[in-house]
């Protein structure tokens, strides 16, 4: 899930694995029916890797930290 809110989808389609059709939620008339949804896509979120660069030293860090403690456990 996390891929395609980083990296966008493009269009497709959508259908029922095993059922005849996708029930889906309608304000209006409770639930509609559909074999089928021809999905638009979606626009890229980048939120995982936009800023790997700035984060790297403290990922390494806290990495060592975690390193160094199971060592001085066993130690």
């Amino acid at each position: 899930h996390a891929r395609w809110v980083e990296e966008g989808t493009y269009p497709h389609i959508i259908r029922p694995k095993e059922a005849k059709a996708l029930k889906i939620p309608d304000p209006v008339e409770g639930y509609v029916l559909r074999r089928l949804v021809r999905h638009p896509g979606s626009k890229p979120y980048p939120f995982m890797f936009a800023d790997m660069e700035r984060r790297r030293g403290a990922v390494l860090e806290a990495m060592g930290n975690v390193i160094l403690e199971g060592l001085m456990e066993e130690g």
